[in-house]
C-alpha cells in the first residue's frame, strides 16, 4: 500500500526509515553480560609495536579520547574510568571523574601520572613521545591504530573489552553493532544512492576512513572518494584531506552531511564567496547535521549516526 499523496521513492524511502527505526531502537549502555571467558595475564601489540601485558584485570582505567570512553560506558566498564579527556564531557558521569586533558600537552601527562592508573587506553591522535612519557613513568599504556573503517570499530570494542576484563559485553555490544548494520544494508539495498558530501571545516572524509563507511553504509555514495581532484592537494580520495571546492561542486552533491561541532542547523552552507550555491543540495536544501559525539568518534555510537542519516 502506498500513502496517499507521495510518490514511490518518497514512499520507499519512508518504509526504510521505519524499518530500520522499529527493528533498531536506541542501543543505549551496553548490558552486563557475563564476562567469564576474559583471562589474564594478557598480551597485545598496540600501534607503537610494543607488546602490552596485563597481569590482572585493571581496577583503574584512564582514557585519553572520547571514543575509548564512549567504548568503556558502553561495554559496562564506566566506574573502572577513574579520568577522562576534556572532549568526554558528553557522557554520563563524566563530571566525577577526573579531566586529564585534551591530549599531547603536559597537563595530561601530569595528570595522568598523578591518578596512576593500571592502564592507560591512548587513542591513535596521541604522540608516541607522549605514550613514551607514560610509560617512562611506570604506567601501562596501549595505543590504539586509527579505525578506517566500521568493523575497526567493533574490533577495537572488543579488544578493549580483553583488555579490561569486560570480554563478554564487549562482544554483546559489537554483536549488536554488526546485526544493526546488516538491518541498515538490507534496509538501503534496493535504495537508489545520493550523491553525498562531507564537510568538517574545510574539510571531509575519503576512502579509509569510517566516516566514509558511514555514508556508504547509510545508503549514499560519498563523492570524496570518487574523484582525486577534490583534495585540495590533488594527491588521493584516501584519508582526511582539506577540500577542493570547485571539483565538489562538479560533482554536485543532493546532500550536505554536517558534523555538529561546526555546524547547529541543517542548512547547506553557501561556502566561500557562494561557490557551494551552485549545488543541488543548496538549491534543494538538502542537509544533515550528525550529532558530533556519534559521527567522530570511533566508538559503538557510530551506528546512531548511520540510522540518523538513514532517516
Amino acid at each position: 500500500l502506498k500513502p496517499v499523496g507521495l510518490d514511490m521513492p518518497t514512499t520507499r524511502l519512508l518504509l526504510v526509515a521505519l524499518v530500520v527505526a522499529a527493528a533498531l531502537g536506541s542501543p543505549g549502555v551496553g548490558t552486563a553480560a557475563a564476562d567469564g571467558d576474559c583471562s589474564f595475564p594478557v598480551t597485545r601489540t598496540d600501534a607503537t609495536g610494543t607488546s602490552v601485558t596485563l597481569s590482572e584485570d585493571p581496577d583503574e582505567v584512564v582514557t585519553l579520547n572520547p571514543s575509548a570512553a564512549q567504548t568503556m560506558y558502553e561495554i559496562d566498564a564506566w566506574d573502572e574510568v577513574v579520568g577522562v579527556s576534556s572532549f568526554a564531557d558528553y557522557l554520563p558521569g563524566a563530571d566525577g571523574k577526573t579531566t586529564v586533558g585534551s591530549g599531547n600537552d603536559d597537563a595530561t601527562v601530569e595528570q595522568t601520572i598523578a591518578l596512576d592508573p593500571d592502564l592507560v587506553l591512548a587513542p591513535n591522535t596521541i604522540l608516541d613521545s607522549t605514550v613514551q612519557q607514560l610509560r617512562d613513568a611506570g604506567l601501562t599504556v596501549y595505543k590504539f591504530e586509527a579505525a578506517e573503517d566500521i568493523d575497526d570499530i567493533g574490533e577495537k570494542t572488543r579488544l578493549i573489552g580483553e583488555l579490561v576484563g569486560h570480554c563478554g559485553s564487549a562482544d554483546e555490544r559489537a554483536d549488536e553493532m554488526n546485526r544493526q548494520i546488516d538491518v541498515v544494508e538490507d534496509a538501503v539495498a534496493d535504495v537508489d544512492r545520493p550523491d553525498v558530501f562531507y564537510l568538517f571545516f574545510g574539510f571531509t572524509a575519503g576512502d579509509d576512513t569510517f566516516i566514509h563507511e558511514v555514508i556508504e553504509t547509510a545508503g549514499g555514495d560519498n563523492v570524496a572518494a570518487d574523484d582525486p581532484g577534490i583534495n585540495a592537494n590533488g594527491a588521493s580520495t584516501s584519508g582526511f584531506f582539506a577540500v577542493n571546492s570547485e571539483i565538489v561542486v562538479d560533482a554536485d552533491p543532493v546532500w550536505f552531511v554536517l558534523n555538529s561541532d561546526e555546524y547547529d542547523t541543517a542548512t547547506v552552507p553557501s561556502g566561500a564567496g557562494g561557490v557551494y550555491e551552485g549545488t543541488t543540495a543548496y538549491e534543494q536544501g538538502n542537509a544533515v547535521v550528525l550529532d558530533a559525539d556519534e559521527i567522530s568518534q570511533p566508538a559503538p555510537r557510530i551506528v546512531d549516526a548511520i540510522v540518523d542519516l538513514v532517516r
